[in-house]
């Protein structure tokens, strides 16, 4: 790792406690200088608190619904992982179940992931067949998890305030805000089942809690990991013996079916897709767990990074570290935790992309428990517990407007893909291909268009057949602005080029339509 990059991230962790001290030292200000408001604030009453929330929570749906479908129109999504998602729920809503071919040889979802969820998003999407009817729903379930967030907060301190508090940090917390603007994925709907089903395990309404556990597991494999450790939790710490095995049995049960026997059966090597992502840190002839174990120096050395230190800042800070005062709770977010920081691609560490949203539950839950750890510890009152709950509010606002950690701060996400004539000439082609045609397109062209059976990336030219070809000149403007320089986001000129003349000179395709920059090409009838 090079210094500059070295640089960047110890100035990100100064960065992320200097937001932290800022909004503690913000929240007592407000408690000892705005007494009378904050004391009004702290008697709010819990219907007041209740209609506040929800009103937080409808312009969160609004304003990401639009946003979301606004980056859809405009062809910002490619084709991953959009396209990939919007595909797979196509033909399961056909029958084809978890079919998805844009990774060709694999021609199914369960070469990478097993995400059950698609099964029930499969009726829903059959009634509006529209890759922006999956943002919507993705928005919706995840505003949703602030109601469970709040019920915790109230079911520990008995405080509609700090519960209120809480709810609105919780849509405010950054890796909420970045999961729901890249595209759809099962992912970000988990953390919403895994909070639903803690609050009812905690009510003891046992059978609605498991439901929702495992509506969780059912977002992706990882779930599964967090389900078992909240059932080790429940066994543990709450002593609920039946309750935690009836959770944590099953799910390490299903694990151990994904991991030794699905993926591997639907992998076109045969083995772990996933363990690719981490060959820098294995030992030859040793796989990952084998070298992670048997070398665990090259472990703890990539832990203490500092990319990987300013990761953890990011995912605590907002909340002033309050979870690792409930480190049995925390903990629950290992195996997602890990699987990210572990990887190579420093971009991840940054906070960007979906991949951090399932480790929101276990921030939460334990943010909440840890207050309310220290709150007895130091036999806090009341307004002291708020005064902290306020903090994390501030906290959250600081981190959302100064660090941007906002829809405008993932620059790709707000550039449209082209200008509005090409918009409308690509608008064009594709309503062109007759919608059971199978289609070979270029990666940025993975929206209004996946819904089919068969969809490859135009990189596959000459491994299969198809009837139709979209192709796009490359446009490196159209990089989100962290990526630029990167691998995914080099210069491809010279590649579409070349794969243009590659169809032409392959005698098989003809030429449609070439206009601003796209080639619509149609196979020719033997």
């Amino acid at each position: 790792m090079s210094e500059q990059y070295t640089i960047f991230f110890i100035a990100a962790i100064i960065l992320y406690c200097t937001l932290m001290l800022a909004g503690l030292g913000a929240g007592f200000i407000i408690s000892r200088f705005f007494s009378n408001w904050f004391d009004r604030f702290l008697k709010i009453r819990y219907l007041t608190a209740v209609r506040i929330l929800l009103l937080a929570i409808l312009v969160y749906v609004i304003f990401f619904s639009v946003f979301s479908i606004v980056r859809y129109n405009l062809f910002i999504p490619g084709m991953y992982d959009m396209g990939n998602m919007e595909q797979t729920v196509w033909n399961t809503a056909q029958g084809d179940v978890l079919r998805m071919t844009t990774q060709f040889p694999a021609f199914s979802r369960l070469h990478y992931h097993v995400e059950p969820v698609f099964l029930l998003l499969a009726p829903l999407y059959s009634f509006w067949p529209d890759g922006r009817l999956l943002l919507v729903i993705q928005t919706v379930i995840m505003a949703l998890g602030a109601i469970p967030v709040f019920l915790l907060a109230r079911y520990k301190f008995v405080s509609s305030a700090t519960a209120l508090c809480f709810g609105l940090a919780y849509l405010l917390y950054p890796a909420m805000h970045q999961a729901n603007i890249v595209d759809f994925h099962p992912l970000a709907l988990g953390s919403t089942f895994i909070l639903f089903g803690f609050y009812l395990a905690l009510k003891q309404k046992y059978f609605w809690g498991t439901s929702f556990f495992l509506l969780a597991v059912a977002c992706r494999e990882e779930f599964a990991v967090m389900v078992f450790l909240l059932g080790l939790y429940f066994i543990i710490i709450r002593r609920q013996w039946k309750f935690g095995l009836i959770l944590s049995a099953p799910s390490i049960l299903w694990l151990c079916l994904v991991l030794y026997f699905i993926l591997p059966t639907y992998s076109i090597t045969g083995s772990l897709m996933q363990y690719e992502l981490y060959s820098d840190l294995m030992v030859a002839d040793q796989g990952l767990t084998g070298s992670l174990v048997k070398n665990p120096g090259v472990l703890i050395s990539a832990l203490f990074q500092a990319p990987r230190i300013s990761y953890v800042f990011y995912l605590l800070a907002p909340l002033i570290m309050l979870p690792i005062f409930a480190p049995a709770l925390l903990f629950s977010g290992a195996a997602s935790f890990f699987t990210i920081i572990l990887r190579p691609e420093l971009s991840l560490l940054t906070g960007v992309m979906h991949n951090h949203v399932s480790l929101t539950a276990p921030a939460f839950l334990s943010a909440i428990f840890g207050l309310a750890w220290l709150a007895k510890c130091l036999a806090w009152p009341l307004r002291k517990i708020l005064t902290v709950s306020v903090s994390v509010l501030v906290t959250m606002v600081l981190f959302v407007v100064l660090l941007q950690f906002t829809p405008a701060s993932y620059g790709g996400n707000i550039k449209p893909w082209g200008s509005v004539q090409e918009r409308q000439t690509l608008d064009r082609m594709i309503s062109a291909i007759p919608p059971e045609a199978s289609v070979m397109a270029s990666a940025e062209l993975g929206v209004k268009i996946a819904g089919r059976k068969d969809f490859f990336n135009i990189s596959d030219f000459g491994k299969t057949q198809v009837d139709y070809i979209l192709a796009a000149d490359y446009r490196s403007g159209m990089c989100p602005s962290w990526a630029r320089g990167s691998y995914s986001c080099r210069d491809r000129s010279q590649e579409f080029t070349d794969r243009i003349q590659e169809i032409f000179e392959s005698g098989e395709y003809w030429l449609v339509e070439k206009s601003d920059g796209f080639y619509l090409f149609q196979k020719v009838d033997r």
